[in-house]
């Protein structure tokens, strides 16, 4: 969904108007920033993430393209489902780039009243600039580009909600310059939204199979690896069939050899896997769903 958000187009242009166009080489020419499309608009080869310990945020990344004469502003919503991070590479000319907390709980609505989709459309950049200065936590990524290449920007420690990723662009020196600019924007959740390096350590992906519990599996989505509440009580670890999950008395969960009732397990013992509790029973002398009285 598109906004246009007129406010925050003037104070462009008058930044534009008053600064000029810089000495920095743009990243990439009007044509080419007008009809990028997804696959086209990463700009950097740098590796910009996940590191290790983190997870990409759904439907992310989301590349942003403004042109004073093509669609403008350009913008996405992102919602982080923990406390993250963003990571946006920006290359512009006479554009603004913000990504801004959104909700009924935000600054943005508590301050300035632009609480819904339909209040965005009379945004301006004192809005966006206010929250930014009293709240800054809440505006992650902010960039007010007159012109320069490509670079990357980061918002750390971003708390949990919904987002509002926008790039605005304006016009100077009666048109003869217009503004145009990309925003590659990243968004991770773990390692408490703390800041990473580019190039970082990549996250070591998970193997089911290889006899260790890692990160993102549990007993239900790989019982052969880990041992816990959710394992099957047929499963036996990496499938070679000599030890079984099991917890006993409700201690911790581990891999053991068959439990043999009343010898090396005395009457009694409660033995649970799968959510199941079983009972050694002096009457059967074996392990039983039912509870046996002592």
């Amino acid at each position: 969904m598109k906004y246009k958000l007129t406010g925050l187009m003037m104070a462009v242009l008058g930044l534009f108007q008053a600064t000029g166009c810089g000495q920095v080489d743009e990243g990439l020419p009007k044509s080419e920033v007008t009809f990028q499309t997804t696959e086209q608009a990463s700009s950097s080869t740098d590796y910009p993430g996940p590191c290790q310990g983190e997870t990409t945020v759904s439907g992310t990344p989301q590349y942003l393209s403004s042109d004073y004469h093509g669609v403008n502003p350009d913008t996405r919503f992102i919602t982080l489902p923990a406390q993250g991070r963003f990571r946006a590479g920006i290359s512009c000319v006479g554009t603004a780039f913000y990504v801004i907390r959104i909700g009924y709980d935000s600054a943005l609505c508590q301050q300035r009243g632009k609480c819904d989709p339909s209040s965005f459309s009379t945004m301006t950049q004192a809005d966006l600039d206010f929250v930014a200065t009293n709240y800054p936590s809440q505006v992650p990524i902010r960039e007010i580009c007159v012109k320069h290449g490509f670079g990357w920007y980061d918002g750390a420690n971003a708390a949990p909600g919904t987002y509002l990723a926008i790039a605005s662009s304006g016009s100077g020196f009666g048109g003869l310059v217009d503004g145009h600019g990309t925003m590659d924007l990243y968004a991770y959740h773990g390692n408490n939204g703390n800041w990473q390096p580019v190039n970082c350590s990549r996250p070591v992906p998970t193997v089911c199979g290889n006899g260790i519990c890692e990160v993102g599996e549990n007993g239900a989505s790989c019982g052969m690896d880990c041992c816990d509440a959710s394992t099957a009580c047929g499963q036996t670890w990496m499938n070679y069939g000599g030890y079984y999950c099991r917890s006993f008395n409700g201690g911790s969960y581990f891999w053991t050899q068959p439990a043999t009732c009343g010898s090396q397990y005395p009457y009694g013992t409660r033995s649970t896997c799968g959510g199941t509790n079983y009972y050694c029973c002096s009457s059967i002398n074996n392990w039983t769903t039912n509870y046996c009285a002592y």
